[in-house]
């Protein structure tokens, strides 16, 4: 089997259309009439219930056992362990990814149990020759920083990109299975016995953080989120896998908006659709968020003079606040990349199961079967 990365390709046209229109026109939802937050809570409920309904997955249904779970590769570095992790999301359909875990001051495993804390990584549409979004150099700067910092992290990949090769990225199913993996990728983390059920957060940037607006939405196991170069009141995601939302939300910001009272850090940029964010959409965030009195727990960095990406001082932003909402030692100076190959979780030593389900007729009733549609 190879293990090729796809190459790098174009941002689609509706990306480059969104960002000029956000950085021209504006809106924000007119509803600024929620007086408490029982009536914020009534829309939020509306809110998981469209997304819900949109996907056609239902994610209160029954959880069938992660089994087989698979962990191999084990690298060991200064400060964190890699592995490389597969699991079934649903019977025959396999999330792929790495596990980056924390090591004591002598190298060793932490495993008192419910002791450290979980970041979820999910990668975003960005590409580069050589590897994939996941095992980029950045990717891995930022899980093993915060394997360093004392949080177990998990990074894996979008349907049809890296390892995840059992349907195409653009295929009807993608969005619900996209997000039924995320929801998964939180029970995975939770199953870990050194990682304290209560503390597991997500950050993600661009399509990275469209899967943490939905997960938010949908899981309220989350205890804080960081959305990074997303958030908007007028666009919601140019790739086929963000058709997450029903009609009639504005962009993202009600979806996010879900995560209040629960510590946020949104990070945006000037050089993408979330260049207005200061001024547009965090009044209403913040009008949220105080309905609950919680307006300390809403928290925002802008980087004007930068572009769309998760870039140095977006993650240095999020090291800090991860440090102080979960508990978290100060990072150190990010560690280099390691290769490519040894973060493949799918290789000829380590073949894709047997019982992989392939192509969209089959996942689609692999979804129907677990109360999708």
């Amino acid at each position: 089997m190879s293990t090729t990365p796809a190459l790098a390709r174009a941002p689609t046209p509706s990306w480059v259309l969104a960002a000029m229109l956000s950085l021209t026109y504006g809106c924000v939802p007119s509803d600024f009439d929620y007086d408490t937050a029982d009536d914020w809570e009534v829309a939020a409920a509306e809110i998981r219930d469209g997304i819900a309904e949109h996907l056609a997955i239902d994610p209160d249904a029954p959880r069938p056992p992660l089994r087989p779970v698979w962990i191999h590769g084990r690298q060991v570095h200064d400060g964190y362990a890699i592995e490389n992790v597969s699991f079934a999301s649903l019977p025959g359909v396999y999330v792929t990814g790495n596990l980056y875990r924390p090591l004591d001051a002598a190298g060793r495993s932490i495993t008192a149990p419910g002791s450290l804390p979980a970041v979820l990584n999910p990668h975003g549409h960005f590409f580069e020759p050589g590897w994939y979004p996941r095992t980029r150099p950045d990717m891995q700067a930022r899980a093993a920083t915060l394997a360093r910092m004392g949080a177990v992290a998990f990074a894996w990949d979008m349907v049809g990109i890296g390892d995840s090769t059992q349907l195409e990225h653009d295929a009807p199913s993608v969005p619900a299975l996209q997000t039924w993996n995320s929801l998964r990728a939180v029970d995975f983390v939770r199953s870990l016995p050194e990682v304290d059920p209560t503390r597991v957060a997500v950050t993600g940037a661009s399509g990275g953080a469209s899967q943490g607006f939905a997960l938010v939405a949908l899981d309220d196991r989350l205890a804080a989120s960081v959305p990074v170069a997303m958030l908007s009141a007028v666009f919601a995601g140019g790739d086929p896998c963000e058709d997450l939302y029903p009609d009639g939300l504005h962009g993202t910001l009600e979806v996010d908006a879900t995560a209040a009272p629960k510590p946020q850090l949104v990070i945006s940029d000037g050089g993408d659709w979330t260049a207005h964010v200061p001024d547009r959409e965090l009044p209403f965030l913040r009008h949220i968020y105080g309905l609950y009195g919680a307006e300390t727990n809403l928290e925002s960095v802008h980087f004007g003079s930068e572009g769309h990406d998760y870039g140095p001082n977006k993650r240095a932003a999020m090291y800090d606040f991860m440090a102080r909402t979960l508990g978290l030692e100060a990072p150190g100076e990010e560690p280099p990349a390691v290769p490519h190959a040894t973060l493949v979780v799918f290789d000829p030593g380590h073949p894709r199961p047997q019982d992989a389900v392939i192509g969209e007729l089959g996942i689609a009733g692999a979804l129907r079967g677990l109360g999708g549609g």
